[in-house]
């Protein structure tokens, strides 16, 4: 029991040290994602088919259209919502001073954005979707085990955008993260493989960039 909430909290702790005590992006990508590599890479090890499955499941059409199709609504979903409510949701002048101060700008800028798009939704997925959902399937229901790991998903957000958006927008904002979670679940249960919540992911956070070279960047 303990070592299950020692790894459904890690990665928040890891966010909580790097954004909120040592207030750095680089040094929150190198604790976070340093935790999820260690420990999605001690499951591939203990799963001696899962290369195989893994690979093969990027070549079968309807995952990985589904995850396309997904994948660009949720893209399309968090850009127009953003679009529409952009001066509700944020200052825009408080969020650049705020990414500047956390060392988001300059030739990081482009080297973070390109581990968000195409690095983050392959360890993230792999280490809730794969690790975390088999570890809980293994004690409880597939729903039980969906709904706590995107539990655990959508809090570690709700440490990262604490201070990007404004009060309650913060907090209401994590709730279409754990529904994504939710939905990312059912797409591994159901089709049996991570390569549909992958590409879906990765769309919705190029969502997360475009709204970012849109709105944020100057």
């Amino acid at each position: 029991m303990f070592k299950t909430s020692a790894l459904c909290l890690g990665p928040a702790v890891m966010i909580f040290f790097g954004l909120h005590v040592f207030q750095s992006v680089p040094l929150t990508f190198l604790l976070f994602y340093g935790w999820l590599v260690t420990f999605s890479f001690l499951y591939v090890r203990t799963q001696s088919r899962f290369n195989l499955i893994f690979w093969r499941s990027f070549l079968a059409l309807r995952p990985v259209v589904i995850g396309i199709l997904s994948g660009v609504i949720f893209l399309l979903i968090i850009y127009g919502t953003v679009s529409l409510f952009v001066d509700t949701f944020f200052n825009l002048e408080q969020v650049r001073m705020l990414l500047i101060s956390w060392s988001f700008t300059g030739n990081y800028v482009f080297g973070l954005a390109f581990v968000l798009v195409f690095i983050n939704p392959v360890l993230e997925e792999v280490y809730w979707r794969g690790y975390m959902m088999d570890r809980f399937l293994r004690t409880s229901g597939p729903l039980s085990a969906i709904a706590v790991t995107s539990f655990f998903y959508a809090f570690y957000h709700l440490l990262s955008i604490w201070y990007i958006f404004s009060w309650p927008y913060n907090l209401l904002i994590v709730l279409p993260v754990f529904v994504a979670g939710i939905v990312w679940g059912l797409f591994k249960y159901k089709l049996r493989s991570v390569s549909a919540p992958i590409i879906s992911h990765s769309f919705a956070d190029g969502g997360i960039l475009l709204v970012y070279f849109t709105y944020v960047a100057v």
